[in-house]
């Protein structure tokens, strides 16, 4: 199998290899062929390995990781409770955003409590441990003959923890590998394609009042 080196602390020998199948792995220097055992380890090393219960063994280094390549070993702990963070909040927080999603998660309702569940679920949907920058505005819904208030909420999906020297936190590597950014993409697409349709939708509209207009102007 092959995976990639995500935590490697020398002097305790202690290492994990994040596989391709998203298994987590430890393993110790012994572990390694005798001629991989002198390579220069670090994150974001590849290399292929056999694996033993929860172990990797027969190690060999297939690439070390380059300069823009390599990952912080620090190890940080992912809060027991799901977090929603306010943009201030997500930047002078207690909290490191180790991966986020590419793109936001938005809704729309009269319903506060609603809204901010329906992120909630998009977030857990995709792995997410949080929703950092939520933040919610009031607009004019306009409709025939009257208007009203509206809200719209965005927040984006993230994987955020704690600094911590407890072995049982996770890498900036591992915490990105737990954010499924396929869904967060497959969303957005979903999410564009709805508003081209509504748009669509609108012009057709005013095209056939405008037909309607005209008609009824001509056989007056």
């Amino acid at each position: 199998m092959q995976g990639t080196i995500s935590y490697w602390d020398q002097e305790k020998d202690d290492g994990r290899i994040q596989s391709s199948d998203g298994q987590i792995l430890t393993f110790k220097l012994g572990s390694f062929s005798p001629d991989s055992r002198n390579s220069e380890l670090s994150s974001g090393a590849v290399v292929e390995y056999e694996v033993s219960g929860s172990e990797a063994v027969n190690i060999k280094l297939v690439s070390a990781a380059s300069q823009d390549d390599a990952q912080d070993d620090e190890l940080y702990a992912l809060p027991e409770t799901f977090r929603i963070l306010k943009p201030e909040e997500t930047e002078k927080g207690d909290f490191v955003v180790l991966a986020s999603g590419a793109h936001a998660f938005h809704t729309e309702g009269r319903n506060l409590e609603l809204m901010k569940q329906r992120i909630i679920n998009h977030c857990k949907a995709c792995g997410a441990n949080s929703a950092v920058n939520y933040r919610i505005d009031k607009f004019i819904k306009n409709s025939i003959g009257f208007s009203y208030y509206l809200y719209k909420a965005e927040a984006y999906p993230a994987v955020i923890g704690r600094p911590t020297q407890h072995m049982s936190g996770v890498t900036r590597m591992e915490a990105s590998d737990l954010l499924n950014q396929d869904y967060i993409e497959k969303y957005h697409k979903e999410e564009k394609n709805a508003s081209r349709g509504a748009l669509a939708m609108k012009i057709c509209a005013v095209i056939l009042f405008f037909i309607f207009c005209l008609g009824f102007v001509l056989t007056a």
